[in-house]
This record gives structure tokens, sequence and C-alpha cells, in this order.
């Protein structure tokens, strides 16, 4: 439903820390606790594709009856065939309290959002698809939504009608060999959302009243997620390129963007691989006493621009060789950059050194473009 990059970058910042791997964006990697399995399929480029394997569970509805939430008559306004990655598509627009949003996740052709008390109790997964990603099947069986080469369709085996979200119809689903709760709607002409309750034990009548009430506050458009902010800009790189998918953390008036990639050329008609070989992936985040690099195989120590860094050879994944650098303060903010495959555009240390203009930790300098 989402492509496999974006997922695998946002499993890896839920589990905690990620390091540079074979990733295009080269920033997620295997590690954490219970990772976070986001069955809606994937971002293509992905070397992160966790396959759960539990009991799966058919949802059914309970015996008090539930009625469509507030909002206006459903309309034939189509769903966007695309979105923008600088502009959120999709975002809660109520919880529970005690259940604020985590990260969030944008790209051609996926909005989504984790909310829950903390990455480790995850609760609540929104995705928004863009139109024609998912289909539903003749009789309403099923629901699948398309994903890429390396990541397999999704389908959603649909149980029984759901109360209408927003005015729109939607289903009570379930994955096979998968305990938790989906709910999916159609939230636009050729636009599916779906609605995931991560949790080890059975959709329950409250779970459902409790989702459908969820789905239908969810927010729509280009002012549903505070507007993106970049720590950091690129100057004088390629004109070609442009920002393919982005995992963002809520940070005040502003969503940080924590985690980001590129594209150019024909990736960028091509929404299942909205990502090359040989372009950079960055992750931004404000440096703190603590803050590390992770450990990277064959990596060297050196002084960039003023700053110590590290640099690694990416060896997971495909399109080897790559390379990694990280820093863990430089003007502070903890910087890691990877670019992956045999002909890179640019090489991490020229990035850093002579194209990445490090905007500091106060959110009131940051830009709302990557590129200056």
């Amino acid at each position: 439903m989402i492509e496999d990059q974006v997922r695998a970058l946002f499993r890896g910042i839920a589990d905690g820390e990620t390091a540079p791997s074979r990733v295009d964006t080269g920033l997620a990697h295997r590690r954490g606790r219970a990772r976070l399995r986001w069955r809606q399929a994937g971002l293509a480029g992905a070397p992160i594709l966790a396959a759960a394997a539990v009991a799966a569970v058919v949802l059914t509805v309970g015996a008090a009856p539930l009625r469509p939430g507030p909002g206006p008559a459903p309309t034939e306004v189509a769903a966007p065939r695309h979105f923008s990655p600088l502009v959120p598509y999709a975002a809660f627009g109520w919880l529970p309290p005690g259940y604020p949003v985590l990260l969030g996740g944008s790209s051609r052709s996926m909005a989504l959002q984790l909310a829950g008390p903390s990455v480790v109790k995850r609760t609540w997964m929104l995705d928004v698809a863009a139109a024609g990603h998912c289909r539903l099947a003749p009789g309403a069986r099923e629901l699948t939504c398309r994903s890429s080469p390396l990541n397999p369709d999704q389908t959603w085996r649909i149980t029984v009608p759901a109360p209408a979200v927003h005015g729109h119809r939607a289903f009570w689903a379930h994955a096979a060999h998968v305990k938790q709760g989906y709910l999916v709607w159609q939230y636009a002409r050729g636009g599916w959302a779906v609605l995931t309750k991560n949790s080890p034990d059975q959709p329950s009548p409250a779970w459902r009243a409790l989702a459908v009430k969820i789905a239908d506050h969810v927010r729509y458009g280009a002012h549903a997620v505070p507007p993106l902010a970049f720590p950091a800009q690129l100057t004088g790189v390629p004109a070609a390129w442009q920002l393919s998918s982005v995992i963002y953390v809520p940070s005040g008036a502003v969503s940080r963007a924590s985690d980001y990639a590129f594209s150019a050329g024909r990736a960028l008609t091509n929404q299942s691989a909205p990502s090359q070989s040989g372009l950079p992936g960055f992750r931004l985040d404000p440096a703190g006493p603590h803050s590390s690099c992770p450990s990277v195989p064959h990596s060297v120590h050196e002084v960039i621009a003023g700053h110590r860094v590290i640099i690694g050879h990416i060896t997971e994944g495909p399109g080897l060789p790559g390379q990694s650098l990280c820093a863990a303060s430089a003007d502070g903010l903890r910087v890691i950059i990877a670019v992956a495959g045999r002909h890179q555009v640019l090489s991490v240390v020229s990035l850093f050194a002579h194209h990445l203009h490090l905007l500091g930790p106060d959110p009131a300098h940051w830009a709302r473009n990557p590129i200056g």
C-alpha cells in the first residue's frame, strides 16, 4: 500500500536507534524489539521486510450497533493520483487522551501516521493511499493494495461491512497470519485508507467503536499536517533531484523531517521506485549529550569541515556497494548520510563538506524545502 522504503524507515525509527543500511535512503537498519510490521506493503528498495507469523483472527462486529460518526455527506470528489512528499496528505484528527502522534510518513503514493503512548507501545497506525493503489474485489470480498517487485501486494480479507466513515463505505477486515484489527474505508473516489490497531489482543466491540471514531475524524488535504521543516538544506545539487519520501516527527508548530530520500528522472514518475541508486538518503536529529553514531563495518574516523565524522561502507541489501557518513554532533545536529550503488552522483564526503547546509536545532531556522 506504500512503498517499502518509507515503511522500513518508519519501522526502524519506531523501534529505536537506526543505522545506515542498504535502503535507498540508507537510514533504516535492522534493529529493535518487536519490530513494527507494516503489513500493508511497502516502498521499493527496502532491505528490511519483516515477516510476521502469528495466528490470523477474523474480525466480527459486536452485538452493540455502531453508528457513523459526525462528518459531511459523501461526495464524488476523487482521491489525488499522486501526493506531494513535501505536503503530507492525511493525519489523525482525533485520538484518545494519552495517544499522541509519534511519527508520520509521506511519499507520492502514501500518507501515514503512527500514534500511541510511546514508540514501544505504539497502538494506532493510519495508512492513506493515493488513487489507484488499492482495489476492492467484486462482491467486496477483499481489498488489495499494490506495492513493488520487492514486496508483494497486500490483501485484506473483508469480513463484514462497518459503519460508514465520514459518510463513505467501510469494512472490518483481517490479514493472513495476523491477530490485529483493521478498519478499511474509501475516503474518496479511487482512494482507500486503513486503520490498524497494533495490539496482541483480539479486536473487541469497544475497539471497533473507537476505531470508527478515530477514522471518522481523519483529516485530508494540504493542511492536514503542520508544515514540514528541514534542519538542513542541500545546495548545488542536480536540478532533477526531488524529494521522494520523508519520515517526520511532530515538533511544535512544524513537522520535523527526520529521514528523507531523493529521486530524479524516470523514478519520479514511477511510484514503485521513488528513489534511485546513487542518490543520497539523510537522517537529521537534534544532537544531545549522548548522541553517537551507529556501528558501521569498515569505518574510518575523519574530520571534515571542522566536524568529527565516521565514514563506513554499506554492506547490506541490493545495489552494493555504498557509503555512509555520520556526525554525532555537527552544529547541534546528528547527521547521517548514505549513498547507495556503484555510481554515486555525489559522495557522502562531498555532500557533507560542500552541499549540506546545516541549520541548527532551532525550528525557527529550518527550511521548508530540503533543496535550496
